[in-house]
């Protein structure tokens, strides 16, 4: 029998990582993903996506650009540190969670 290694995106387990089978997966309640973050007066901002020097963070998570996987982020962040830019030297990958809108919060 298989082992549960990880579900599906957009999916989550309530069993124990590596149980074996099957899996108890249904569909996320919350999303994850991967931001650019760096610390401003002690508080967190995230990366929007530009390169307009002074709008490219912001200090709403919902309005960042996110990664699905911590790799894609890093990825990125290497790339924006080649930038003779100071405020870069300081940003990291962060992982982070946000409640999954449903379909009657959408409509």
């Amino acid at each position: 029998m298989s082992k549960c290694e990880v579900p599906p995106v957009g999916w989550s387990c309530s069993r124990v990582a590596g149980h074996d089978g099957p899996c108890a997966a249904r569909p996320a309640l919350v999303e994850t993903g991967w931001l650019i973050e760096r610390q401003v007066g002690g508080r967190g901002v995230w990366w929007r996506g530009t390169r307009d020097c002074g709008r490219d963070w912001t200090t709403d998570s919902c309005e960042a650009v996110r990664f699905a996987r911590r790799e894609d982020a890093s990825r990125v962040l290497g790339l924006l540190t080649t930038t003779p830019n100071s405020e870069w030297c300081t940003a990291i990958a962060t992982e982070h969670m946000w409640c999954k809108r449903t379909e009657e919060q959408t409509t």
